[in-house]
């Protein structure tokens, strides 16, 4: 698989987790749908979810890294490791401001470390019937909870599923995205910590991302010389033209002086398969920045642990003229580690070590116990090759370049949501069998396209245009152009000609 690169070394652990002695206190509550964040003293908070039962918890434990840190978790251990050498939970009991009744149990919430606070938005509650929009803060030095009280008289809807990450240069969370049972949303909202206001952000007539929920956000720090901050979406249940359906799109939000700006992120080569409640870490600065996705569910696959996603990638982050670029591939992480959605995935140490726990497996409850899941980075990615296929760098590679663009873009593959409205409803009213199939087609020709969705089995499908890069394969291919020589007899008097 070309997808797969041989200059990225890692593993992926199980690894034992000890816990402070807390007289009758066992280890955290098996659940899913939880948030786990990392604090400055590179400790993790790990804050509600969904129970195996399906109650929702408030409940917060500290994950703190091993006296001589996360990399030493890798070692070998022959005996029973002592206290401290391992990564180590600690039940918190946390006090509240008088009179005030929080933090409210909740599941399929965002969460966000913003300098001396958690900040914990949305989800869904005790009945699981209507979202939340309860704001509310941990202080991670006191360990106190309160409301958080803003000013203004404006703020986000109540909503499941959304995600929060914090600008640092501009003390602000970002909120975006989510759905209350009914409708998803992609409207951002920015809640200012130094005013303690909520603004919706506007874009004019710029292009936006699609409404979405079950996604992931990450903040990408683009520019660490001027310490510019950019969140990067991936993934998730999108609203489109027939429904809504998972997705591996990437897109990238920044915001100058105020001017805030959707782009979508051109992908070089292959990506990952669509999917949603996955997890997402990101590691490193500018072009050297990594982001780490694992995991995740995609309903079109089946149900039940069939629709698991059972793989992890790694997207390096570039930039061209035109805009923001990249490229994935994908890690070779494998087993019970990766066989889970609705759980958290988080950097830790250095960067090198990401960190995963919790979930659903599709039929249950993923059952940790006293483990945690380190996956090790060890990526020797040759950058000044990478950098050549994301940048112009003379006159005399232009040519190549731009061929290489265009095979990059023609294995992008054509979907309903890149068909006109008046092609779609002229194809949906067709009495012709396939209808939305020949469209489709004709668009991805039109645009050189290699491929196109079908609308009804989701599979990728050649067109003509990939095709007549070579000769007949024989395997009877729906727009084969040669008039199916190479197919034999017996399979050929039963083809139809589809030349859509």
């Amino acid at each position: 698989d070309d997808s797969k690169v041989n200059d990225i070394s890692l593993s992926l652990k199980k690894c034992s987790v000890t816990r402070c002695t807390i007289p009758g206190l066992a280890l955290p509550q098996d659940r899913s749908a939880h948030t786990i964040v990392r604090v400055s003293n590179d400790s993790l908070i790990l804050f509600g979810g969904e129970a195996a039962n399906g109650s929702r918890l408030l409940d917060v434990w500290k994950l703190s890294s091993p006296f001589q840190g996360w990399t030493k978790t890798f070692a070998d251990r022959s005996q029973v490791p002592e206290l401290g050498s391992t990564p180590t939970w600690e039940y918190i009991r946390c006090g509240k401001i008088h009179g005030e009744d929080v933090p409210t149990p909740r599941s399929n919430h965002a969460s966000v470390a913003c300098g001396d606070y958690l900040l914990v938005f949305g989800g869904w509650g005790v009945s699981n019937v209507d979202p939340l929009s309860n704001c509310e803060l941990l202080h991670l030095d006191t360990f106190c909870w309160t409301h958080c009280s803003t000013i203004g008289n404006t703020e986000p809807s109540p909503r499941g599923n959304p995600t929060l990450v914090f600008f640092g240069s501009m003390a602000s969370a970002i909120l975006f995205g989510g759905w209350n049972g009914k409708q998803r949303f992609n409207d951002v909202w920015r809640l200012d910590m130094v005013k303690w206001k909520w603004e919706q952000i506007t874009f004019g007539d710029s292009t936006l991302c699609a409404p979405r929920t079950d996604h992931s956000a990450v903040v990408w720090k683009s520019n660490p010389q001027t310490g510019k901050d950019t969140m990067i979406v991936f993934g998730g249940s999108v609203e489109g033209k027939m429904g809504s359906s998972s997705s591996c799109d990437i897109w990238a939000l920044d915001s100058d002086c105020d001017d805030w700006r959707w782009s979508q992120i051109q992908i070089l080569g292959p990506s990952p398969p669509p999917r949603t409640s996955h997890g997402a870490s990101i590691v490193g600065e500018g072009e050297s920045a990594k982001m780490i996705i694992v995991g995740g569910t995609d309903a079109t696959k089946g149900s039940g642990k069939k629709e698991i996603i059972c793989d992890a990638w790694v997207f390096f982050f570039g930039e061209s003229k035109t805009g923001y670029v990249g490229r994935w591939a994908q890690l070779d992480w494998s087993g019970s580690g990766v066989e889970r959605c609705r759980h958290i995935a988080v950097s830790v140490g250095d960067g090198s070590i990401v960190s995963m726990w919790g979930g659903f497996d599709g039929e249950s409850t993923v059952k940790d116990k006293s483990f945690i899941w380190l996956g090790q980075l060890d990526v020797r990615e040759d950058q000044k090759h990478y950098k050549s296929l994301v940048k112009n760098t003379s006159s005399k590679d232009k040519r190549k370049e731009k061929d290489l663009q265009e095979r990059w873009e023609a294995e992008i593959p054509v979907t309903l949501d890149d068909l006109p409205p008046q092609e779609l409803a002229k194809a949906k009213k067709s009495s012709l069998p396939g209808a939305l199939s020949r469209a489709l087609h004709r668009l991805a020709v039109g645009k050189g396209r290699d491929t196109y969705i079908d609308p009804g089995s989701g599979y990728s499908v050649f067109t003509q245009h990939y095709l007549k890069r070579r000769d007949c394969c024989g395997n009877g291919c729906r727009h084969c152009p040669y008039g199916h020589k190479n197919v034999p007899k017996k399979a050929d008097d039963n083809q139809k000609s589809l030349e859509w």
